[in-house]
């Protein structure tokens, strides 16, 4: 799965693009603690972050079919 997010780094969102269907999307700090989870996204909408705070972060990104892609986010101010 060639699975892509940008803008990385981000300021306010993000989309999530190489997939063919709806994903799920849980995003985890850099603890471990998820912080973030969006049910049913679709390839390439724009996904509001501007409420996290500056840093790094790990987006898991789980697809009906295609499995599961791990991404690093960096969430700038």
């Amino acid at each position: 799965m060639a699975v892509k997010i940008a803008p990385n780094p981000a300021l306010d969102f993000i989309s999530i693009s190489g997939l063919d269907s709806n994903f799920d999307l849980t995003i985890f700090d850099s603890e471990g603690k998820a912080v973030f989870n969006k049910q049913q996204g679709m390839p390439n909408e724009p996904i509001q972050i501007s409420h996290l705070p500056e840093g790094v972060f790990y987006a898991q990104i789980l697809t009906k079919g295609n499995g599961v892609a791990y991404k690093k986010v960096v969430k700038q101010k």
